[in-house]
């Protein structure tokens, strides 16, 4: 079993065997950059089984990506044209390595695909409105990409953008904070082709939880209150 952790600017894997009885821990240093701040890491696997990470870089204000089997293998995504704040979202998908992440400088969403050693341009995905926040899943022939928004005057929207067979949709699911910034959210994939997210209510202070489907319904079939820390 492998766990990704960042303190400050130093990324560490932990590494641990999944029996507890013979439970230890070895850390490896992975990156570590004492000008810049990390932000936004994401990680999953590749089809050979190897882990691969992605994480904006603010200072120089890049994307990279980090393939880890052993040694660590670094590749420059993008440029994000900002020192302030960047989010990815990092998947696989059969033999395919993706990427989406906000584009400020740009105004929207941007895919890359990893191709013969690069991150190649795949679609940009217009939004007006400030990105605090991104998950990309795929589900069954359906891109999803979950992401929060927040507007000029302070709210906060949860939206998501998908993609099956025809042109990109996008949808505004739910407005989940006013005047303050709401960002607590993620999604997860199933094979029937719908979409399972989760998310902070600021408004309400509650989780929800709703599954939009393939034909573009979206039902909160689950509201989870009462929130408290002892119980």
């Amino acid at each position: 079993m492998k766990n990704r952790v960042l303190i400050g600017s130093l990324i560490l894997f932990l590494i641990a065997p999944t029996a507890f009885s013979n439970y230890y821990i070895e850390w490896l240093e992975i990156y570590h950059d004492s000008k810049s701040e990390i932000q936004n890491l994401s990680l999953t696997t590749t089809q050979s089984g190897d882990y691969s990470m992605s994480y904006t870089i603010t200072g120089p204000s890049f994307l990279e990506n980090l393939v880890y089997d052993g040694t660590a293998t670094y590749h420059q995504v993008a440029s994000l044209n900002t020192s302030t704040h960047g989010y990815s979202s990092i998947t696989t998908r059969n033999d395919w390595q993706l990427i989406a992440y906000s584009d400020p400088y740009n105004n929207g969403i941007s895919v890359r695909f990893f191709n013969q050693g690069y991150w190649q341009p795949d679609v940009f995905l217009p939004e007006s409105e400030l990105i605090s926040g991104l998950c990309y899943r795929f589900a069954s022939s359906t891109e999803y990409i979950t992401y929060t928004t927040e507007s000029a005057s302070g709210d906060s929207y949860l939206k998501l953008m998908h993609q099956g067979m025809g042109p990109w949709g996008d949808e505004t699911l739910a407005q989940i904070g006013s005047y303050q910034i709401a960002n607590i959210f993620d999604a997860a994939a199933r094979s029937d082709g719908s979409l399972g997210i989760v998310w902070w209510d600021n408004i309400d202070d509650v989780i929800k939880f709703g599954i939009f489907d393939p034909d573009g319904t979206f039902t909160v079939s689950e509201v989870v209150d009462d929130i408290n820390i002892c119980h």
